[in-house]
């Protein structure tokens, strides 16, 4: 196999392992799984998920929705409050196309309302703790004046909540994932039994968060889960407790070009460009932004090595911490392979995508769209 320059290495039957067990899982709990395709943006990789009987997606732009559109998907959440003016993008994509749009302010109910000529459900987001988009989850009478507002509407239907407990990522551990699953889960049931009280339609619970959707069981009341990293895992669900070092399906593979055994280092031709600049905590107090394993041809797929790490990146530079002795054995013009600390952001900066045969994965597109490929 030739590797040339840093490209993300696919294990596919670990990814698989981990769609299947995750479909099984909610299956088990007669919880409807719309995983998010964020994270690996593939549609080859979207079809192993087609595989073990997925029908629904999660997706976090239009221009997204539209790769998957046109492989066939038919039950396309955008995961992203709704922006008007790519209105006119969806208006032509297919009628049997079934579209979930976000909101959480009545101008954008009537903005893209105007403009709107194909139906829509609508979840309104609620924001339960994460703190980046949504009304709060006590605000009952503002999210009644929304469904007031999509009533109006007459290609508009609401759907139901949707929120992410993005905050279960700073939880630490899996104890502290629980502890905001459940009172994410409390305020969002507690809300749709308010709006029921209120003489609001019933409405559906979407939640999804990889940290919870791995580690808790509990999901009473809930109708949809979106979680997404969960295909290929990374470090940081790795320190949260939401899976275990063998379930993390990808790794960033990267030349050495530079030995430096007196610092105990080596240089990878890796950067911010390639893993993002996401890093956690090492042991040691320095940065992580990815462990390390090794590379060669005749095992691929090595366990990372203990004590070491990426501990700093710049454009197009990784610096990683080995000690003395494995330094000095790793020379320019080998490989080390870097365990992401964030799979979505690493595989989205990913210009090339392989499996552990050196066989091409589609990364990002597996082609180009046509306007014609989404016409109705």
């Amino acid at each position: 196999m030739s590797i040339t320059r840093p490209t993300l290495m696919v294990h596919s039957v670990i990814a698989r392992s981990n769609i299947r067990r995750m479909k099984r899982k909610f299956a088990r709990l007669n919880v409807r799984l719309r995983p998010h395709f964020k994270t690996h943006q593939s549609l080859e990789v979207g079809r192993w998920f087609r595989e073990e009987g997925v029908e629904a997606i999660t997706v976090s732009s239009v221009d997204m929705a539209a790769r998957f559109i046109a492989d066939g998907w038919r039950d396309v959440m955008i995961a992203l409050p709704a922006n008007p003016y790519e209105v006119p993008v969806i208006n032509d994509w297919p009628a049997d196309l079934k579209l979930h749009l976000l909101v959480d302010h009545p101008a954008a109910i009537d903005r893209v309302g105007v403009l709107l000529k194909r139906p829509l459900e609508i979840w309104i987001k609620i924001d339960t703790g994460a703190n980046r988009c949504g009304l709060i989850a006590q605000e009952s009478a503002a999210v009644m004046k929304l469904l007031r507002r999509i009533a109006r509407q007459p290609l508009m239907r609401a759907r139901g909540l949707l929120t992410h407990a993005g905050h279960t990522y700073s939880a630490g551990n899996a104890s502290g994932i629980r502890h905001c699953h459940r009172e994410s889960l409390e305020m969002m049931r507690a809300l749709r039994g308010k709006i029921r009280d209120l003489g609001g339609p019933l409405m559906e619970i979407s939640v999804g968060d990889t940290p919870a959707c791995s580690v808790c069981n509990d999901f009473s009341g809930v109708d949809e889960v979106r979680c997404g990293n969960f295909v290929f895992y990374d470090v940081m669900q790795y320190r949260l407790g939401s899976c275990r070092l063998q379930d993390i399906a990808v790794r960033l593979v990267c030349p050495v070009i530079g030995s430096y055994p007196r610092r105990g280092e080596v240089v990878l031709h890796g950067g911010k460009v390639h893993l993002s600049a996401e890093s956690i905590a090492a042991a040691e107090g320095d940065d992580c932004y990815g462990l390390v394993a090794a590379y060669h041809d005749a095992d691929p797929w090595p366990r990372p090595f203990l004590g070491a790490w990426v501990r700093a990146l710049s454009q197009e530079h990784g610096i990683v911490h080995l000690g003395r002795k494995r330094a000095a054995r790793f020379l320019p013009g080998d490989l080390l392979a870097v365990l992401p600390v964030h799979s979505c952001l690493t595989a989205d900066l990913a210009t090339s995508m392989i499996d552990l045969d050196g066989r091409a994965i589609d990364a990002r597109n597996g082609g180009e769209i046509t306007p014609r490929k989404l016409r109705r």
